[in-house]
């Protein structure tokens, strides 16, 4: 097996996925509270 990973990205979180070559699988959701856009001004 080969390690494989994944990202899933909403308006207001970031989940990740990673599943190692031994089969342990790290999944996390990472809240996002808001994003300046400096080139925006």
């Amino acid at each position: 097996m080969r390690t494989v990973c994944g990202l899933d990205m909403h308006k207001d979180s970031i989940f990740v996925c990673i599943l190692n070559e031994n089969g342990i699988l790290f999944q996390d959701k990472i809240g996002v509270l808001g994003v300046s856009n400096p080139s925006a001004n």
